[in-house]
C-alpha cells in the first residue's frame, strides 16, 4: 500500500510508527528494525538488537543485562531469532 512518509499515514490513512513531533518518526520494520524518519527523509535505520539497547538505556535504571534483556523481550527480537 502507498504510504506517505510526511504524513506517516498509508493511502488509507492507517498510521505506521510513532510521530514524535516536528515530522520526526519511528517504523518498526517487519525484520524489527526501526526506520528514523524527519519529515519524510530517511535519517536512518537501527537494528532491533540496537534498539532494544536504546530503550534499555533510557529506562529509570539504565541498561544492564536485565534491562537489555526486558527491552529485547518486549520488542520481540527473541521471536526474530526463531525466524
Amino acid at each position: 500500500m502507498p504510504y506517505d512518509y510526511l504524513t506517516n499515514q498509508t493511502k488509507d490513512g492507517d498510521v505506521r510508527g510513532f510521530h514524535v513531533k516536528n515530522g520526526l518518526c519511528f517504523i518498526r520494520e517487519s525484520d524489527g528494525s526501526v526506520r528514523v524518519t524527519l519529515t519524510g527523509v530517511e535519517v536512518m535505520t537501527i537494528d532491533a538488537y540496537s534498539w532494544a539497547s536504546v530503550i534499555a538505556s533510557m529506562s529509570d535504571g539504565g541498561e544492564d543485562a536485565a534491562s537489555y534483556e526486558q527491552a529485547r523481550n518486549f520488542h520481540g527480537c527473541y521471536s526474530l531469532i526463531r525466524q
